[in-house]
């Protein structure tokens, strides 16, 4: 039964479902009922990077069935998570065709939704020539963005923008082309909606409407971590579990892991971290990844220590653990660390005056939300319960350090306080660190 109440929490928390028990139902059952519901199942078949919801989406439900495996060692679980394994595999751009922006192959799943910038409209005078260059920045949201250009007696223009996703609405201008020309290079930068370059020396010939369209980037680093974790758990849980009637998918599943990997292990960075691809249409390219991302890359390091032995795996994780956990500081009862822009924090100085670990854009400051500090509390589990050697010295203080942040905010969905408190992943993620430390276990249970 303790076993199982773990794996009610893990489907809950790493497979995203709703979970409630009718009067008298067992809780398998209901499990079963979650993860065979054929609504679900059809829109987790969906999801393709290529409509709106990103392909890890795909993953949380995949990890809830293979943890349902290991709490019943029931293989009919493991033949559900390969139609959506193989699902997976087909989706990524080699198999599926997909070339990214610049006519390049990437190895990933590529979006083509929302997450990227724009691609870049044209506007022309009465002779042909491009004099205005129109794209949206904003880090998201992109392709539910629409303008409409007025030109008012052929010497000013105003840009009435809206996004419905965003509940965005505004006029800019009107702006003489003097004006314009002043005005357009403040637009250059990923909070905005409508980054305007100015080409010419004339005003476009006549009014337009325009919805933007996303590019179609793969996000190498920034998705194909996560992605690839649950892949990776299937191979070891084959090997560890000696299940020869799984062997031969195994083994396709981890050389295909294998080579997805291999095409963007470069933009690895010495200091322990990722970077996004740089010069591609992305609000983040070129950046490290945010410490979510950053957690999920350590999960996928775990598996493929396991599975292959290779000391740099095992280097990279402890590289991942110390840097994440040098970002942890109590100020006013925040807890702060890295988000998805800017560099990454290389520990607090003495004298330091900072009340953020973090700058953002305009001045302004972003926490880590929770939903995403779920995935620091799972790498975390993951590094506990493989009994990772090296991290034995520092469990004690990591666990102390996830449980001083429990106490002082109960993780609200933002670490300071604000937002919704109803949503709590990382607060039930926390259960599963107690059997690593019974004194937290005796606190909370």
């Amino acid at each position: 039964m303790k076993k199982l109440a773990t794996a009610m929490v893990m489907i809950m928390l790493i497979g995203g479902s709703g979970f409630s028990l009718l009067p008298g139902q067992n809780i398998r059952t209901r499990i079963d009922q979650i993860l065979q519901n054929p609504s679900l199942e059809a829109q987790v078949m969906n999801i393709d990077n290529q409509k709106g919801s990103i392909a890890w989406a795909k993953v949380f439900y995949m990890e809830a069935l293979l943890n349902m495996y290991e709490i019943t060692g029931e293989t009919a679980y493991l033949n559900h998570f390969l139609r959506h394994a193989r699902d997976l595999m087909r989706q990524e751009n080699k198999f599926a065709g997909r070339l990214d922006f610049d006519g390049k192959l990437r190895r990933g799943w590529q979006t083509n939704y929302a997450y990227t910038f724009s691609k870049p409209v044209l506007l022309r005078d009465g002779t042909g020539r491009a004099v205005l260059r129109l794209q949206g920045k904003r880090w998201g949201q992109n392709n539910f963005t629409q303008v409409r250009v007025t030109v008012t007696e052929g010497d000013r223009i105003a840009f009435h923008v809206t996004n419905r996703a965003a509940g965005y609405k505004q006029t800019l201008g009107p702006f003489s082309l003097a004006e314009l020309k002043r005005w357009a290079p403040s637009t250059d930068h990923m909070s905005r909606f409508l980054t305007v370059t100015v080409l010419g020396d004339r005003l476009p010939a006549s009014d337009t409407v325009l919805t933007f369209q996303s590019e179609p980037v793969t996000l190498t680093t920034f998705h194909n971590g996560r992605i690839l974790v649950p892949l990776l758990r299937f191979v070891d849980l084959v090997r560890s579990n000696a299940l020869p009637a799984f062997q031969a998918s195994s083994d396709s599943i981890f050389q295909f892991c294998q080579e997805v990997f291999a095409a963007y292990d470069s933009l690895w960075q010495p200091q322990g971290y990722y970077i996004n691809e740089p010069g591609i249409p992305f609000a983040y390219a070129g950046l490290p990844v945010p410490y979510n991302i950053l957690a999920d890359h350590g999960r996928s390091f775990i598996y493929f220590y396991r599975l292959t032995g290779d000391h740099r795996f095992l280097q990279r994780i402890a590289q991942i653990t110390l840097r994440i956990f040098l970002e942890f500081r109590r100020e006013d009862g925040k807890w702060i660390f890295h988000y998805a822009f800017g560099p990454l924090f290389d520990g607090w100085k003495e004298g330091d005056s900072h009340r953020y670990a973090y700058p953002r854009f305009e001045g302004a400051r972003r926490m880590e939300d929770i939903s995403h500090f779920k995935s620091t509390v799972i790498y975390v589990y993951e590094l506990l319960r493989h009994d990772m050697g090296y991290f034995n010295g520092l469990r004690n203080t990591i666990i102390q350090v996830l449980d001083q942040v429990f106490q002082a905010n109960r993780f609200a969905y933002y670490l300071d306080g604000s937002g919704n408190r109803i949503v709590s992943d990382a607060a039930g993620t926390f259960v599963l660190l107690f059997p690593y430390q019974p004194a937290v276990q005796k606190t909370y249970l």
